[in-house]
């Protein structure tokens, strides 16, 4: 958790995976909205916040719908972690960079 107020959490969602430096790891800043009972992404690996509308083309090539498509994803892996569950790192059988050719 990166930040709390009355109504918003900020928090750092991460998956660490065990397969190889090719593969990057989703890491998403996410605020909470607890009196919306809503969420939404304000920036990927931490380094840039997410535009609402990008125009096109732009000197970084993200696309128009960028953060609706951010924010699609975040919704698909919060509910594949619910339907497959998820496990927190103090529990895993390895720990990252473990085996990492």
């Amino acid at each position: 958790m990166l930040q709390t107020t009355k109504f918003t959490e900020t928090l750092l969602l991460e998956q660490v995976h065990n397969s190889g430096r090719w593969l990057n790891n989703p890491q998403l800043t996410v605020r909470v909205y607890h009196d919306a009972t809503m969420a939404e992404v304000i920036s990927c690996y931490r380094d840039r916040q997410i535009a609402p509308v990008n125009d096109y083309p732009n000197r970084f090539m993200h696309h128009p719908d960028e953060k609706v498509q951010v924010n699609s994803f975040l919704a698909d892996w919060l509910d594949y972690c619910l339907r497959f569950g998820h496990l927190p790192m103090e529990h895993a059988a390895w720990s990252a960079g473990e085996g990492v050719d």
